[in-house]
């Protein structure tokens, strides 16, 4: 690099930066908001649209951002009309997201639980490494103190 390409504070070589399409119709524009409403990732529209990945996202990331947020306005009030409307399982998952509420679940437990608890050393010396792997193929029964 040059001693004044330098001090401009430019370079002079690479790859120049990709640029969207020349012309942004807006059958195109209206197509990116309607993907974007219904919650396509951006990799999904550049595809579908021909365009490349990193250009799609610094293009168009305030778009595809706001159009998203209005998707899930919309598809919340849909959710919540159709829990007016009668839908048992739509409150339910309504009553998760938004209200804490969660399914309740029973654990019995009528048995016993013995521990075991095995020191390092004890581990060490029948033959286990730190991880947990035998050294060889020394059964663990044989560990001071281990009776089951």
């Amino acid at each position: 690099m040059s001693t004044t390409a330098r001090q401009n504070g430019k370079h002079p070589g690479g790859r120049p930066r990709t640029k969207s399409p020349a012309v942004i119709t807006p059958e195109m524009r209206k197509r990116i908001e309607e993907m974007a409403r219904d919650q396509c990732k951006d990799l999904t529209i550049s595809g579908a649209l021909g365009i490349a990945d990193d250009t799609f996202k610094r293009e168009f990331a305030e778009i595809t951002h706001k159009q998203r947020c209005k998707g899930k306005v919309e598809l919340h009030k849909l959710q919540t009309k159709r829990a007016r409307n009668g839908s048992d399982t739509m409150l339910i998952w309504l009553g998760k997201q938004h209200l804490e509420q969660k399914d309740k679940q029973d654990i019995a437990h009528n048995g016993t639980v013995n521990l075991h608890v095995v020191s390092y050393r004890d581990a060490e010396s029948a033959g286990f490494n730190p991880d947990g792997s035998a050294k060889s193929k020394t059964d663990l029964t044989k560990v001071p103190g281990n009776t089951g």
